[in-house]
């Protein structure tokens, strides 16, 4: 009797076991790809990048070294001004005959342009003041008018 205990016990631990086993499996299999889905969905990505992007053929159709050396080379520049062809431009010689220093202190200075822009604004306030006291002036002979009429 006790054997049978022990074997029925025995067998309830392999079935919950097997039960344990297959959720495990049934858990994988929802949950994960297998070998052949994982290629088909790599060979789909190879395909959509061979057909979006250049591939080394298609970037030697574009220029080479040797295509650009076809273009200007340094000789090919020198065909152009040189410091010689620009010397024979305006020299600084040419350029001291404009406008010297001494010819630019007949203008105004920083200073006279400050003292300039303190006057003006002397001159705003002053307006501003006067214009402010003749309004109270107006403003106060109206109001004796007023008194005087009433």
């Amino acid at each position: 009797m006790a054997n049978d205990k022990s074997m029925e016990l025995r067998v309830a631990l392999q079935e919950h076991q097997m039960e344990m086993l297959m959720d495990i499996v049934r858990d994988i299999q929802a949950n994960y790809v297998t070998k052949a889905e994982l290629k088909e969905s790599v060979a789909e990505l190879k395909s959509y990048v061979e057909q979006r992007f250049a591939s080394k053929d298609d970037l030697t159709r574009f220029a080479t070294k040797e295509d650009l050396a076809r273009f200007a080379t340094k000789e090919d520049l020198t065909r152009f001004a040189t410091k010689e062809d620009l010397a024979r431009f305006a020299t600084k010689e040419d350029l001291s005959r404009f406008a010297t220093k001494e010819d630019l202190s007949h203008f105004a200075t920083k200073e006279d342009l400050e003292r300039t822009q303190q006057s003006t604004r002397n001159w705003m306030i002053t307006v501003v003041l006067s214009v402010t006291a003749l309004q109270f002036a107006i403003q106060y002979a109206m109001f004796q008018l007023y008194i005087q009429i009433h």
